[in-house]
């Protein structure tokens, strides 16, 4: 006698959102260290902000956390979490963007098109914003000049203590 079981397949709902880390597109990071996608279309040094911008381009509601770190990567902060998936019907909000692989390898595609746009953006503020420099104002450089700014190097001036000690000398009494 064979008796035939019906085994019942939940479909759990899946999360609305989906979490990127810089790590998961940096050229310069390894697989073992994060990152999900290859190297041919991943992206140099990824900041969480331009890829807050990205999604931003994209259409898809987000939040950037800021403080939050990779436990692969310690050294950086912030990721963004995004909405990709309707709550109620769990469909896709974008149809082009079905799952995290598809959202990762479309931030890719936009990014170069969104520093284009900020370059743009940062070079029209530079020209029409005057330098706040003086004519006549010192600037804190290294090196060259006399005096002004931190530098070490050249234009130190004559009598200082050049850091070879202490200078031995009488006492001063009070």
């Amino acid at each position: 006698m064979s008796s035939s079981k019906e085994v019942e397949i939940k479909k759990e709902p899946r999360k609305p959102t989906v979490i990127i880390y810089p790590s998961y597109i940096d050229r310069n990071t390894s697989i073992k260290f994060g990152r999900k996608i290859g190297k041919t279309k991943a992206i140099s040094n990824p900041k969480p902000q331009e890829i807050a911008g990205v999604v931003n381009m994209l259409g898809l509601p987000f939040e950037l956390e800021a403080t939050k770190g990779y436990s692969r990567d310690t050294q950086r902060r912030g990721r963004i979490k995004v909405r990709l998936y309707n709550q109620k019907t769990n469909l896709p909000l974008k149809e082009e963007i079905p799952n995290k692989r598809q959202l990762l390898f479309k931030i890719c595609e936009k990014f170069h098109e969104y520093r284009k746009q900020m370059h743009k953006i940062m070079e029209k503020r530079s020209k029409s914003q005057p330098s706040k420099k003086g004519k006549n104002q010192k600037g804190k450089g290294k090196g060259g000049g006399s005096g002004g700014g931190r530098g070490r190097g050249r234009g130190r001036g004559k009598g200082r203590n050049k850091g070879k000690g202490k200078k031995k000398g009488k006492k001063r009494r009070k």
